[in-house]
């Protein structure tokens, strides 16, 4: 009699380990299917967007993003108030400011454009001078 009761109690116990096997497989292909909605999400995410090829000569697309975080004009007086009698490229200039903003130092040409909008806002301020060596070295100073 013992021995019914003992393969009865064991019979029940298997019963509920495979119940609760076919909800753990089922759990798990929920949890693969999140995975890989996920994974879609981020590849989705890096692609960049392809904005520059329907640029035209009249108007050109961009993305609202902002590549400083701080207050790009303030900080590019702080930087050049630092040391008033050097001249500063556009890249110098967008290096220091990038290190002060806490970002890794690597020049995106958004940057620049950035910087030369910053950089002419002063001057029609007169708080900066350019010097235009030629086309392509032009220097910003702080004016004294």
């Amino acid at each position: 009699m013992a021995k019914k009761i003992y393969l009865s109690q064991i019979q029940a116990k298997i019963d509920r380990l495979q119940c609760e096997r076919k909800q753990v497989l089922e759990h798990l292909a929920l949890v693969d299917s999140k995975i890989e909605k996920l994974q879609a999400a981020i590849e989705v995410m890096q692609e960049k967007a392809l904005i520059d090829e329907y640029n035209t000569e009249l108007y050109a697309y961009r993305t609202y993003k902002r590549y400083f975080k701080g207050k790009l004009r303030k900080m590019v007086l702080v930087e050049m108030k630092a040391r008033p009698q050097h001249y500063f490229t556009v890249n110098e200039l967008v290096k220091l400011v990038l290190v002060q903003d806490g970002q890794e130092p690597i020049i995106q040409p958004q940057h620049t454009v950035s910087m030369r909008a910053a950089l002419k806002h002063w001057l029609n301020k007169g708080i900066v001078e350019r010097l235009e060596i030629n086309v392509v070295d032009v220097r910003w100073r702080l004016r004294q």
